[in-house]
């Protein structure tokens, strides 16, 4: 038996650090909060969710299960984390804010490329969406961190310019 190590992924510090900034700047909790520690939590998800799925690769008969699992998996946490947000949004009686909405959005994108490029696989015998799925997901989680690190820095730059603790 091997244990795999786990690493990190550079997104996932960057975001922690940037949630820390940002805490620190505005001096209280707001929706972005929430949403960046949903941001926090659905990468840690799914590093488990990959981590867990791997160990199935070595048995032949466990190939469709993985499979399945996988996009289907990955999709409802993207669906679940956008489903969430404006749930919360609702409860707490809170307007979603533009950065807010651009994550948020960005997860149910996501969700429907999951299931896109399960549905192609499955369905047919083409690799349309197979540049998209390799390559533009993890594009995507890159500009979803450029995203949040550059709202913190502006957002920081504007509480420490007008020592105002709000966005």
């Amino acid at each position: 038996m091997s244990a795999e190590v786990i690493q990190i992924p550079l997104t996932t510090l960057l975001n922690l650090a940037a949630l820390i900034l940002y805490t620190l700047a505005v001096k209280r909790i707001t929706f972005f909060s929430f949403v960046l520690v949903g941001l926090l939590l659905i990468d840690v998800l799914h590093q488990g969710i990959a981590i867990y799925l791997r160990s199935f690769l070595s048995d032949e008969r466990s190939l469709s299960f993985v499979f399945h699992a996988w996009y289907i998996s990955f999709a409802f946490t993207d669906f679940l984390f956008f489903l969430c947000g404006l749930y919360l949004a609702k409860v707490v009686g809170s307007d979603i804010d533009k950065a807010s909405q651009f994550i948020l959005f960005t997860y149910l994108v996501l969700g429907v490329i999951q299931m896109l490029r399960f549905a192609e696989r499955l369905f047919t015998d083409t690799n349309l969406m197979a540049w998209l799925y390799s390559e533009g997901i993890p594009l995507t989680n890159l500009v979803v961190t450029a995203f949040v690190i550059s709202y913190v820095i502006r957002v920081t730059f504007v509480s420490l310019r007008h020592g105002v603790r709000t966005v």
